[in-house]
């Protein structure tokens, strides 16, 4: 296991948690954000450090492998400004203004993981 205090920013580690195996560490939250499925479903989910809260922490990294290349955001959301293209895809109650900002999910980190999973096929869940 590795300490919180060890766990290094922006560090993609292989983990043991209840539904992440390799995860991208955050050092402001202490949490790894990871690709997790449910309800046949895949989406960026995160669970923080065990050192962080032994109460509700459920993720132990295991084993760091390097570090999250600088041009992807880090974690499960990402600000994104409205464009006309966005808002004709949007399906939502609230209609944002073409200009606003927005939280949408970080489609780069998802891939970036997901193609890190498939190099690491030992480290799925079973």
């Amino acid at each position: 296991m590795i300490p919180l205090k060890d766990c290094k920013h922006r560090g993609i580690y292989i983990i043991n948690s209840r539904n992440l195996t390799i995860a991208v560490y955050d050092e402001n939250t202490h949490g790894f954000t990871g690709i997790r499925l449910k309800f046949h479903d895949y989406f960026l989910d995160t669970e923080y450090h065990h050192d962080a809260d032994p109460n509700h922490g459920t993720a132990t990294p295991l084993q760091y492998l390097h570090q999250l290349p600088d041009h992807i955001h880090h974690n499960e959301q990402t600000p994104t400004t409205v464009t006309q293209e966005i808002l004709d895809n949007l399906t939502t109650k609230h209609t944002p203004k073409i200009g606003d900002t927005i939280q949408r999910t970080n489609t780069p980190l998802h891939q970036y993981l997901d193609t890190l999973k498939h190099q690491n096929p030992s480290e799925s869940p079973s």
